[in-house]
C-alpha cells in the first residue's frame, strides 16, 4: 500500500522567484535544512535536465542522522508569469530495482493571483518495504524545507 508525505505553503514572492532557489542545487546549503547538499552533473546553470541524475544528502530534522538518496529527474518544467511550474524525481538503486521501495517527489509552485505563489511538494512510496520508512522523518523535513524556502526566497525579495 502507497505512503505519503506532503506539504504546502504560500509564499509572498512570484513563482520564478521560488523556482530560481528551488533549481539552484549549488545554494541549497545555505538555506535548506533538509537536503543540504545536491551532486549532480549540471548545478545550476546548464539547468537541469530530465533524466539528470541527482545524488541528495538529506539530514534527518532533529539531528537524527543523515542519508545519501540517488535520484533521477523526470519533469523540469519551469513557470511562468501566469502557469506554474513543476521538478520531479524518482528514487533509483538497488532498492527502487529490487521493488523494494520506488518513489516519486513532485514540487510545484502555483502563481496566485496576489502575485505570490504556492509551493507544495508531495512524495508517494511503494514496495515491499514501505512499512519500514522513517515516514514521520520524510514529513518533518519536507515541512522544514517548505518553512525555509519560504523564508530564504521572501527574505530575497524583501531585502
Amino acid at each position: 500500500m502507497p505512503v505519503s508525505a506532503q506539504v504546502q505553503i504560500d509564499i509572498e514572492a512570484p513563482a520564478q522567484v521560488v523556482w530560481a532557489a528551488m533549481v539552484d542545487f549549488e545554494r541549497y546549503g545555505e538555506w535548506n535544512p533538509f537536503i543540504v547538499h545536491v551532486e549532480t552533473d549540471r548545478l545550476s546553470s546548464p539547468a537541469p535536465e530530465i533524466g539528470d541524475p541527482l545524488v541528495l544528502h538529506v539530514e534527518w530534522v532533529g539531528g537524527e542522522g543523515s542519508q545519501r538518496s540517488g535520484e533521477r529527474i523526470t519533469a523540469f518544467s519551469p513557470p511562468t508569469e501566469t502557469q506554474g511550474g513543476e521538478l520531479s524525481y524518482r528514487f533509483t538503486g538497488p532498492m527502487h530495482a529490487l521493488g523494494l521501495v520506488r518513489a516519486k517527489r513532485v514540487q510545484r509552485v502555483q502563481v496566485l493571483e496576489d502575485g505570490g505563489c504556492r509551493y507544495s511538494s508531495v512524495e508517494v512510496f511503494r514496495g515491499l518495504l514501505t512499512s519500514a520508512l522513517p515516514l514521520a522523518q520524510v514529513q518533518a523535513g519536507f515541512e522544514a524545507h517548505a518553512e525555509a524556502l519560504k523564508e530564504w526566497v521572501e527574505g530575497q525579495v524583501q531585502g
